[in-house]
């Protein structure tokens, strides 16, 4: 089929990362375009200015016009996290409307056209937007669906024209990335999540298997990982000696410094993103911008001009004592990467995480493995568990972490809303650091500790930008260093 025969579209789950950037596409190559989502919220905000019409309600006798006719016209999308009796899904589907998920539509949109596929438990949001940035800046045509907001263009949609190439985040949920044909193929990470989809650790990693098989010109993984290419099809690893790597790696002006070793060496490359896990997010991307044709030149201005994604590890607000950091992390893993990328930057600070645990599926999973990730940090406040598409399960909350945890922590009984209270006592306690940590709408308590630090240190108002880590006010200056065993 041709996903852009049609003249309008309707997603079920619009507000969701990757819905709103196809809806984005979608109104940028001018369809009509309405959605439902359960919440309202910047997203749905951002997409109803540029034309789509959000709906927030179950009624489904409501169906605005034209949608409610005409189904051969009428394309509807849906998320994988929408039950099989919603309303809306139920409604098309007893209309005869053409109903498909979101991963084959991108499986479609990307069919024929050359096209870039990241995968990975982790990194796989912020390599993705590097790879568009770098080849973007390198002159090439490119349309990229992204799995976070960029923090300079806040859009998860980078549109190029009609015969742009692809770049896009490939989701190991649902199987999702099963649908991609990609050319060239990323994998940054096989960790064991999802295991109310796929069971067992066993089926992750043959998921991703089958994933990497699907490249047709090149396969790049991270050293270590236990994949391979179809016959005929080139393989480069990335994050050790044996492969491509970076040395040579510093602190320095607020960037980390390293330098670029594959089929070319690239020397004293910069980077706003902090952590070893960011500089091999980086390798992964130079490799594939340099295989498409980015000339090595023009490698270090472009990663000196990548901001990176909202949400990853993202400075919010500085004051003369604290400052706050906002991190999506929701994994061990990368709970583990984000606090030795916060020990990294701010060495002598003491660091409090707020953590909100994402599924019940997950915290049951991975309680113990949680709980030693976030006793690195100096305490640890823990939220209630954010159930996204579950329901709570018995015997499964937030004080299956804490009580494995090591360093001081508390449960917080948090209800809906803001609760001024546990805010106002953050600031009691002694941390250089507040970091808030979580794939839920953690976000949301954002706005008001940013208030409460910088009134708090009577200093400047919020910043849309990130605040590099080597401003004056930090409380704790990173060691600017040319420690060339970071490291080791």
């Amino acid at each position: 089929m041709n996903p852009m025969a049609y003249k309008r579209y309707f997603l079920i789950g619009i507000g969701g990362i990757g819905m709103s950037a196809l809806a984005r596409y979608l109104l940028l190559s001018g369809k009509e375009v309405a959605g439902y989502d359960r919440v309202s919220s910047d997203i749905t905000r951002s997409l109803q200015a540029s034309g789509a019409l959000v709906l927030e309600h179950l009624n489904t006798e409501q169906c605005p016009p034209p949608f409610d006719e005409h189904p051969e016209h009428c394309l509807v999308i849906y998320t994988p996290a929408v039950p099989f009796d919603q309303p809306w899904l139920t409604f098309f589907r007893n209309g005869n409307y053409t109903i498909i998920k979101r991963a084959r539509m991108l499986g479609l949109l990307t069919a024929r056209r050359p096209t870039v596929a990241v995968a990975g438990t982790h990194g796989k949001t912020t390599t993705t937007s590097l790879i568009a940035h770098l080849l973007r800046c390198g002159g090439l045509d490119v349309t990229a669906f992204l799995g976070g907001l960029g923090v300079d263009a806040s859009s998860n949609l980078m549109m190029g024209s009609d015969q742009a190439m692809m770049v896009v985040e490939a989701d190991e949920y649902d199987r999702s990335f099963h649908e991609l044909q990609p050319e060239w193929a990323v994998v940054t990470s096989t960790d064991p999540d999802h295991l109310d989809v796929y069971g067992d650790a066993g089926a992750v990693l043959r998921s991703y298997r089958q994933f990497a098989q699907s490249a047709a010109r090149l396969l790049v993984t991270r050293s270590g990982l236990d994949l391979q290419p179809m016959e005929g099809v080139r393989h480069l690893t990335y994050g050790s000696n044996d492969g491509i790597y970076a040395d040579q790696v510093a602190v320095s002006e607020g960037y980390l410094w390293f330098d670029y070793h594959g089929k070319t060496v690239i020397k004293d490359i910069p980077s706003m993103l902090p952590g070893q896990h960011n500089i091999e997010n980086a390798l992964a991307a130079i490799t594939i911008a340099l295989e498409c044709g980015v000339a090595p030149e023009s490698i270090a201005p472009a990663m000196a001009d990548f901001k990176g994604i909202k949400r990853r590890f993202e400075y919010v607000a500085r004051g003369k004592r604290r400052w706050l950091v906002d991190d999506y992390a929701h994994h061990p893993r990368e709970i583990d990467a984000l606090i030795r990328g916060l020990r990294l930057m701010h060495p002598n600070s003491r660091i409090l995480g707020l953590f909100q645990p994402h599924l019940y599926s997950r915290t049951r999973d991975f309680a113990s493995e949680f709980a030693r990730s976030l006793s690195a940090l100096d305490e640890c406040w823990l939220l209630p568990v954010y159930a996204a598409r579950e329901k709570p399960m018995t015997g499964v909350d937030s004080s299956l972490i804490a009580k494995d945890m090591t360093c001081p922590n508390r449960c917080l009984p948090i209800s809906e809303g803001l609760c001024p209270d546990w805010i106002q006592d953050v600031l009691k306690h002694s941390s250089d650091l507040v970091v808030t940590i979580g794939a839920g709408d953690i976000d949301q308590y954002l706005e008001a500790l940013s208030v409460r630090i910088l009134a708090e240190d009577s200093l400047t108002s919020l910043s849309s930008k990130p605040l590099g880590p080597q401003s004056s006010e930090s409380p704790t200056q990173p060691n600017p260093t040319n420690d060339r065993d970071l490291f080791a």
